[in-house]
């Protein structure tokens, strides 16, 4: 594979990864998610330009037009293939700053098997286009800063437009990349010659696409709300939409900020990496092997750091310098917005990523092979990684969630019916079977279903406070999100009709 041309190791790695997540997609989708399948199955033109990540669900809103498949399809279809090629971006960004193949092929996997991309590359929600702009962005600048031209930083600009036009965090990693173009143009250094006219052109490529497309998706929804006879909002209302809600309480924007909610910052970045078992119910035993996991990764962070600082090369300085700025201004960003928010801890992957490769490649060079222990720490983290996907996250993440009560189903007449709202949403976006929500006090109730098929679906710590259930036939037991509570799927048909 050594004597591969870079661009044939790209789709094998594209298409590999892509057919991995096709295969292996996860079954327990998020409230988000499922919002999305309403959007697009309703062809919600509003939702559809949402303010902070504007082509977002645009993938999976193409493949869906384009197909006479269900939308949890199009979905699954158009994210395994941007997740594949995020692996790919990252190996080739790795590769061009290291010079090292196999350690940006297993660096680009090492993401593959992290909890946090892998979930979000097969649920349908809408941050795998946002993995795809960081890591052609970081690409993008690697390539810039190795040979500083107009064309280049023109792909660079343009790279920074799509990371702004998938969600509005990456405006922090695309600002510092502009900034470190400021100060390279400042500094006038010979190894690197960057000038004001490169800076001025990244603006522009990066702004100028990004405010035109947020107009043109202002005017889209203002058409659809006209259309329907609603009042069409202003263009900064439309904008700030998602910000306004948060301060109406709708969210936990600076409320969630505080010393007190750091440990909670900590377990969720942990938890983007791999699937951490609920505290407080996890047997201690369990949570040592993460405890190291995470004690080596902040090793291996440190590491880095050092390392590379003492480099002469500027290109990996500048690389080193934005990706630690951009890790920190997410992690106290997804702290400040909605601590223990996943969703806010994703992107900063790839930077971490390109910081332990920088850290891995200074081992490998001349100077540094006569430590070999030093590889232990990355090696030790990369085992870790893939232990933990493949004993925790698989065999957790693809059984069970409602699409269980799916593979049951054979009998078009089966009424099915919900202890939990949410479920209730899910099934028939993922099924032809439409669903019911059970009352509160579905035990005690009159039934008037008697000589139908019916199916309840319940919590099992309620079940024992249930008489009707004694003589139910349970079809099965699953989970459906994090919370690890365990639903029970029965058969009622027989016991409604004895009471």
């Amino acid at each position: 594979m050594g004597s591969w041309p870079k661009s044939r190791l790209f789709i094998l790695l594209w298409l590999l990864t892509s057919l991995y997540i096709a295969v292996l997609p996860t079954r327990h989708y998020t409230p988000d998610a499922v919002n999305n399948l309403t959007y697009l199955e309703a062809h919600n033109g509003f939702e559809s330009w949402h303010s902070q990540h504007l082509l977002g669900l645009k993938p999976g809103e193409w493949v869906y037009g384009l197909t006479s498949i269900r939308a949890w399809q199009a979905m699954r279809i158009a994210q395994a293939l941007l997740g594949g090629l995020t692996v790919a971006l990252l190996y080739l960004g790795l590769e061009e700053l290291t010079q090292r193949r196999w350690l940006s092929v297993i660096c680009g996997l090492s993401l593959c098997f992290s909890y946090g991309f892998w979930h979000y590359s097969s649920d349908p929600d809408i941050y795998s286009l946002g993995y795809v702009a960081v890591a052609l962005l970081m690409w993008s600048y690697v390539r810039f800063l190795r040979l500083p031209s107009t064309r280049r930083v023109m792909i660079l600009g343009i790279s920074a437009a799509l990371t702004l036009l998938s969600h509005q965090i990456n405006v922090e990693l695309a600002g510092l990349i502009g900034l470190s173009l400021m100060i390279g143009a400042f500094r006038k250094s010979a190894s690197m010659s960057i000038n004001w006219k490169q800076v001025i052109l990244y603006a522009s490529f990066s702004l100028l696409p990004t405010i035109l497309l947020y107009v043109l998706a202002w005017l889209s929804v203002n058409g659809s709300f006209a259309q329907q006879g609603l009042p069409t909002p202003t263009f900064i209302e439309w904008f700030l939409r998602y910000f306004r809600s948060a301060e109406a309480g709708q969210a936990t924007w600076g409320v969630s900020f505080g010393l007190n909610t750091l440990p909670t910052v900590i377990y969720t970045l942990l938890s983007s990496w791999i699937l951490v078992p609920l505290l407080g119910v996890t047997p201690f035993w369990q949570l040592i092997p993460i405890a190291i996991f995470g004690l080596l990764l902040i090793v291996v962070f440190i590491r880095a750091f050092y390392k590379v600082t003492r480099t002469g090369d500027l290109v990996p300085q500048y690389v080193l310098w934005i990706c630690l700025v951009t890790v920190i201004a997410n992690g106290v960003s997804g702290w400040w917005w909605q601590t223990g928010n996943i969703k806010f801890y994703l992107f900063m992957q790839i930077n971490v990523i390109y910081l332990v490769g920088l850290y891995v490649a200074k081992l490998l060079s001349a100077k540094a092979v006569r430590y070999p222990r030093e590889l232990l720490l990355p090696l030790s983290v990369g085992c870790l990684l893939l232990l933990f996907h493949l004993t925790l996250t698989l065999p957790y993440e693809t059984k069970g969630g409602v699409f269980e009560v799916a593979d049951h189903l054979e009998d078009d007449t089966t009424i099915v019916a919900f202890q939990d709202p949410y479920q209730t949403r899910i099934l028939p976006y993922i099924s032809t079977h439409p669903a019911e929500t059970l009352s509160p006090n579905f035990c005690n109730i009159p039934v008037s279903d008697a000589g139908s098929t019916v199916w309840w679906v319940v919590r099992q710590d309620e079940t024992a406070d249930c008489g009707r259930l004694a003589s139910a036939t349970e079809i099965s037991r699953f989970q459906v999100d994090r919370t690890r509570i365990i639903w029970v799927l029965f058969d009622m048909t027989s016991a409604l009709q004895t009471k």
